[in-house]
């Protein structure tokens, strides 16, 4: 019985691991949208961004390249000159630390509720 409620234990831990990747968005600060060239160091290749353009649409996608004038996803290209926000998605390791570990404790609590119930 302990056998099968260890296994079932560490699945739910592994699975949780997995599924807890923790992230935030972040805004790029407005001093960074003042040039293009501040605009391209702002971005790195592989980043997933929401770019606010002029007309108010949001463009979500991950950064492909960055051009001289624009910045290039898988479906969309957008021109620096068309940006007016744009936010970055931020992994946090701590957040995901955080997750698991309150998710091993849960669970834990419920075992041995179990246990003794």
């Amino acid at each position: 019985m302990f056998r099968s409620i260890f296994k079932s234990k560490l699945l739910i831990i592994i699975l949780s691991a997995f599924l807890a990747a923790c992230s935030s968005t972040v805004s790029v600060d407005e001093s960074e949208l003042a040039t293009y060239e501040k605009m391209k160091a702002s971005l790195k290749v592989g980043e997933h961004v929401a770019i606010t353009t002029q007309d108010g649409e949001v463009h979500e996608f991950i950064v492909r390249s960055i051009g001289e004038e624009s910045v290039k996803g898988s479906l969309d290209e957008i021109r620096y000159d068309d940006i007016t926000a744009i936010n970055k998605e931020k992994f946090s390791f701590g957040k995901t630390a955080q997750f698991v570990g309150a998710s091993w404790l849960a669970l834990n609590a419920l075992l041995i509720a179990a246990i003794l119930i």
